[in-house]
């Protein structure tokens, strides 16, 4: 969320400034732990290229335009687009939810075009599946697809760590993200839906796959028996007992499954092929080659 968030500050010329981590991260998704507030947001990612991220504290340019919260996010960032390009200084005290319906519908009819503009002046941001940036302008169909900051030193160290344990070498696998939690958001994460999935999608292929899931290691292996069947692969690893053991020898503050989170989005970059089954945006049938 962070990453989306700060590119719509990068958009806007402006910081984005975000509770510390002890604060913005619940703890139902840390095990009921609550996060050491010692801990910054330079644990998870390169504050170098994530440049524009703040923690609170800094003031606040005087004369500031003041935006929100009252009001729809459509009106909040229309007003902070006028103000950035005339100049003037402003804050956007945001609390919308980044994935409710206003703010997505905000996204699609607002900040979309933006970055559409943004693509033809800036392609670094973006990942490298855009059209051609002379296309751009009259391209109307998808989402461009900017990237998110990329993991920190920490993050990669413990990545690295896990693929030489296994071991996989960067490109030599593919990788499965599948999501339990929020099973509400409509993405059936039955064994045998997952099972059929992953069949259709890998079509053969018997590369080794690393499973990213918070799902109980005994439903991974019953998916790990049932896929067999149909495609044999070189290796399956469920990655996440891994990084959580890694995680556990270098977080001296107490458990973090955000940074089991990171280290494992940071070695599903790293994969040849990506598969996802999480939540109604990474839902589809069959991804295949």
């Amino acid at each position: 969320m962070l990453g989306h968030l700060g590119f719509v500050a990068r958009l806007l010329c402006a910081a984005l400034v975000a509770p510390r981590p002890c604060v913005l991260l619940a703890s139902q998704h840390n095990g009921g732990h609550r996060l050491s507030c010692n801990v910054s947001w330079g644990r998870y990612f390169d504050l170098e290229e994530f440049s524009v991220l703040r923690e609170q504290g800094d003031a606040e340019p005087e004369g500031a335009l003041a935006i929100g919260p009252q009001g729809s996010v459509s009106e909040q960032y229309t007003a902070a687009r006028a103000a950035a390009i005339g100049g003037r200084p402003f804050v956007w005290r945001l609390k919308e939810y980044y994935y409710s319906k206003a703010f997505q519908a905000a996204r699609d009819a607002l900040v979309q075009p933006d970055l559409r503009g943004c693509a033809a002046w800036a392609p670094r941001y973006f990942r490298s599946d855009l059209p051609d940036l002379e296309a751009v302008s009259s391209w109307e169909l998808g989402w461009l697809r900017y990237r998110q900051p990329g993991p920190s030193a920490f993050v990669a160290a413990l990545r690295d760590k896990f693929l030489a344990g296994v071991p996989l070498m960067p490109g030599s696998y593919n990788a499965f993200h599948l999501r339990k939690a929020n099973d509400d958001h409509g993405c059936d994460t039955s064994v045998a839906k997952v099972v059929a999935y992953l069949a259709c999608s890998l079509q053969g292929d018997a590369s080794a796959l690393v499973v990213l899931s918070e799902a109980p290691a005994e439903e991974v292996r019953q998916i790990e028996r049932e896929l067999s069947r149909s495609t044999p692969l070189r290796l399956f690893v469920h990655a996440d007992p891994g990084l959580a053991a890694l995680a556990r020898d270098v977080a001296a503050e107490g458990p973090d499954n955000f940074l089991v989170y990171a280290a494992g989005q940071a070695v599903l970059g790293l994969a040849r092929r990506q598969l996802q089954r999480r939540r109604r945006l990474h839902c589809t049938a069959c991804d295949p080659p």
